[in-house]
């Protein structure tokens, strides 16, 4: 995958089923790339929901 993601930043995450820590590159997400700023606002809508 870090070879062929071309012109694309890649978020590699796990599913541990906490969304936004999953999502989170200061607890588990890793960037291929350069790291793209995530709206965490909408994962914690999610969880309401």
């Amino acid at each position: 995958m870090s070879a062929n993601h071309g012109e694309f930043e890649v978020l590699f995450h796990p599913n541990t089923g906490e969304m936004i820590g999953d999502h989170d590159s200061q607890q588990r997400a890793m960037w291929i790339k350069q790291q793209v700023p995530l709206d965490l606002d909408f994962l914690r809508w999610l969880q309401c929901q």
